[in-house]
């Protein structure tokens, strides 16, 4: 499933993704893959990096994108186990 979701990126969404030195602002338009690609960096760090969850802090400035990643990364999660 994770690799199935990083096959479908574009090459700027990768290295967001795969940047874990200190904190990394993404900021892009509209439907342009903002949620997946905060939704995937999570799951890099936990499940490639093994970084704990604990220390993950991730803000948003809506409550919406705040729902939908935190539903997509439990989601991300259960399917992995």
């Amino acid at each position: 499933m994770f690799d199935t979701l990083l096959s479908t990126l574009q090459t700027r969404q990768l290295e967001a993704i795969k940047h874990i030195q200190g904190p990394e602002l993404i900021l892009a338009g509209a439907g342009t893959g903002k949620t997946t690609t905060i939704t995937a960096k999570i799951a890099y760090m936990v499940e490639i990096e093994n970084i704990d969850p604990s220390q993950i802090l991730a803000l948003t400035f809506s409550k919406e994108l705040r729902g939908t990643c935190a539903k997509k990364s439990r989601n991300s999660f259960r399917e992995r186990k």
